[in-house]
């Protein structure tokens, strides 16, 4: 398995945790920026390696906690919103 597979693999287990409603926030919000109410569950993709970054590092707004999806998690979401419309 290569490591591009591994990772898809990773974000795959993460997006079935994930509730219906969770999906459509993240859908919904993917070019945007989310509430900091979602943190926790963006941070809950797994890193690629135990001993590796998190694939999720995100910067949030000090005052709001506001933040935008990394850039691989924000093409994941994209490439699930583009399979939820077809």
């Amino acid at each position: 398995m290569t490591q591009d597979d591994e990772q898809r693999a990773r974000l795959d287990q993460w997006w079935q945790r994930r509730s219906a409603e969770e999906r459509a926030v993240l859908i919904g919000h993917r070019r945007g920026e989310l509430s900091a109410d979602y943190w926790r569950m963006v941070m809950d993709a797994e890193p690629l390696e135990p001993n590796k970054p998190p694939i999720v590092a995100i910067v949030s707004d000090n005052r709001t906690g506001r933040f935008r999806l990394a850039p691989i998690l924000a093409e994941y979401v994209e490439l699930k919103a583009t399979q939820a419309s077809t």
